[in-house]
């Protein structure tokens, strides 16, 4: 019997470790449910596989420089915890893992890229096109911030900004300068992470509330803040609002993070029962929806698997024969796949009555 070679373990808080461990015994029962395993069938995408990994690097049983991309296929989307009767946190295990490798010195270029963009002031994709322009980030002393995400386009921004108007209060859009942090901890950076944190902070420093427009940047925030999601901000408001109420047939696609992450299911459905739509619910909904591949920086690190992945979400999406509508950085995941996507709010911005008309 040859004796199995154990090295220097990497530094992994006990808890991750022991839950890892526990993980890699389990009879891989929630495979199934798994977007990125039942589309690209890559065995380092089995949550399984993902714990042995975790647990080998916590225990010695394997080296930095050996992982490859093996930490890399996983969105974060928790559908293997539905399954799960030991509510395994996968995704928390992945990034500690990624967060060991990185601090071990293993080179990961596309997650060093990512901060390199981020450094720049650009968003870890690369982009730079979401600048409002002095002119449109007015209302400095508004108590009420809404936070754009690195997917947030021009359009939902002014949106966000149209909605609150009408809605009488005094809010303002913040465009972080690069990123809130949120996908550099992802990809295992977390002193990057925190340095874009308290960049962040002086735009929020005066804030009562913000409201993320995409769900990730939650974790972020400061703790002294109220925080909520625009799903949970816009059903507050839609009473209010001066609105025409003659919605189409709509698909609403849960994004993973906010429907089982933060909970957020009957918001966004009623958002959309007051503008008078009819929702017709999709094959994987609610709790159980299916990821459209964005989320834990995989979409980064794997983008044609990532793609692959927002391919097959969109044909279930589609099968519905309504317009799809939905939230935060699934909606440019779904763009890229070739789907007509409308934001939440873009379509409640487009039913909002003028009062001058």
């Amino acid at each position: 019997m040859t004796q199995e070679t154990i090295h220097q373990p990497l530094p992994m808080a006990d808890e991750v470790v022991a839950a890892a461990v526990h993980g890699s015994f389990c009879p891989k029962m929630c495979n199934h449910v798994c977007p990125v395993f039942t589309v690209t069938g890559r065995d380092d995408a089995m949550p399984w596989s993902l714990h042995r990994e975790v647990a080998d690097l916590g225990l010695g049983r394997t080296v930095p420089s050996d992982v490859g991309g093996r930490l890399d296929a996983c969105n974060g989307c928790l559908a293997c915890q539905n399954p799960c009767v030991f509510d395994q946190d996968v995704p928390a295990q992945v990034v500690a893992a990624r967060t060991s490798v990185m601090a071990a010195g293993v080179d990961r270029d596309l997650a060093i890229r990512a901060a390199d963009a981020v450094a720049d002031g650009q968003s870890p994709y690369g982009r730079d096109d979401l600048r409002l322009g002095q002119d449109d980030d007015v209302h400095l002393d508004a108590a009420v911030v809404l936070l754009a995400g690195c997917r947030s386009t021009q359009a939902e921004c002014k949106a966000a900004a149209a909605i609150g108007a009408a809605a009488g209060l005094l809010v303002r859009v913040v465009v972080p300068p690069g990123c809130c942090g949120s996908v550099l901890r992802d990809l295992g950076l977390p002193e990057a992470a925190d340095v874009r944190g308290r960049a962040l902070a002086s735009h929020l420093s005066d804030a009562n509330r913000i409201v993320t427009m995409e769900e990730q940047c939650e974790r972020e925030m400061p703790a002294s803040v109220e925080v909520i999601d625009v799903a949970t901000w816009l059903a507050e408001l839609v009473g209010s609002l001066p609105l025409r109420t003659d919605g189409p047939s709509v698909t609403w696609h849960d994004p993973p993070r906010l429907a089982r992450g933060l909970g957020v299911i009957d918001a966004p459905r009623a958002v959309l029962s007051a503008l008078g739509a009819t929702v017709v619910e999709p094959e994987g909904t609610g709790r159980g929806t299916v990821s459209a591949g964005s989320g834990l920086g995989f979409d980064l690190l794997a983008p044609d698997d990532a793609a692959a992945v927002a391919v097959h979400r969109a044909g279930q999406l589609t099968a519905t024969g309504a317009s799809i509508v939905s939230t935060g950085p699934e909606v440019a995941m779904l763009r890229a796949a070739g789907l007509e996507v409308t934001s939440l709010l873009e379509l409640v911005a487009a039913h909002l009555i003028n009062p001058e008309a």
